[in-house]
């Protein structure tokens, strides 16, 4: 695994999940983090509203399928 979230591939992401769902999932909120702070400042607050409504779509699905389906849904009604 390289050291670097950023330059981690999917399959990297995937091992990782598999074998320490933890360590996923700090690397994974701190890689989103990232990717917020990047953001202009004026949009960051958008970002972390839009992030925080996923995560509670994630935690309400039951299972990465139902989340899946959950964030598609969201999207296409953004999107309409």
């Amino acid at each position: 695994m390289k050291i670097s979230d950023a330059e981690m591939t999917f399959d990297e992401w995937r091992d990782l999940a598999e074998r320490d769902p933890e360590t996923f999932e700090t690397m994974r909120q701190a890689a989103i983090d990232a990717v917020i702070e990047a953001a202009p400042q004026r949009n960051q607050e958008r970002l972390r509203r839009l992030q925080w409504r996923i995560d509670q779509e994630r935690r309400l699905a039951g299972s990465p399928l139902g989340a899946c389906m959950r964030l598609s849904r969201m999207m296409w009604k953004s999107v309409l």
